[in-house]
């Protein structure tokens, strides 16, 4: 077979054969094997919630100031919003309209604006949660939940969760329970006075 391609290939160098010629040749040759592939992709399900990016991740921290100072020089993190001694959003620089890119820094023995992971207090240097953007309609994170818990009952229950500068949004665990927050692509992270 890989003759019968090298020739086909050598036959559209020399202005032999047109594209189109070449790859109903190619085609041909592998036996539909292409044809096959694109027919097996189109029968895979559609993600329930597409993720169009990883939007941020929470750690916990011992030094918020340090970790700050540490995520700046290396990555270019900004700090963003109020502080708190203990808790500090910083955005990334990919992060731009309509795409937020970002991390929360937060201490866990100080007070935290947002707590819905729970279960981390006395803890640092452990990611709570990675947030997922998506452009889902905010409506449909109730029936992703009803699906996630259908397709994966031994997933603790999905969680919804609202702010008033996120919206609606969904926290749920993967089956090693690690924390996972499905949240609109463009939230920036700003979430108002705490």
């Amino acid at each position: 077979m890989a003759a019968n391609l090298d020739g086909l290939l050598d036959q559209y160098d020399k202005g032999q054969l047109n594209r189109r010629q070449l790859l109903t040749g190619l085609a041909l040759a592998t036996g539909g094997a292409l044809a096959g592939a694109t027919t097996a992709q189109a029968a895979e399900p559609a993600p329930l919630a597409p993720a169009m990016s990883i939007n941020h991740v929470h750690l916990l921290v011992k030094d918020v100031k340090k970790s700050a100072e540490f995520y700046s020089f290396i990555f270019g993190a900004k700090p963003q919003g109020d502080r708190l001694p203990s808790y500090l959003t910083m955005s990334l620089p990919g992060a731009k309209p309509g795409n937020g890119c970002w991390i929360t820094l937060s201490n866990p023995t100080g007070p935290r604006p947002d707590s819905p992971d729970g279960g981390d207090e006395g803890k640092s240097g452990v990611m709570t949660h990675a947030a997922y953007g998506t452009k889902v309609p905010q409506a449909e994170f109730a029936r992703i939940a009803k699906e996630i818990k259908k397709r994966f009952p031994e997933v603790k229950d999905p969680r919804p969760f609202h702010t008033k500068d996120a919206g609606d949004g969904l926290y749920f665990f993967d089956p090693d329970g690690i924390s996972i927050q499905l949240i609109q692509m463009e939230h920036n992270g700003e979430l108002g006075k705490y």
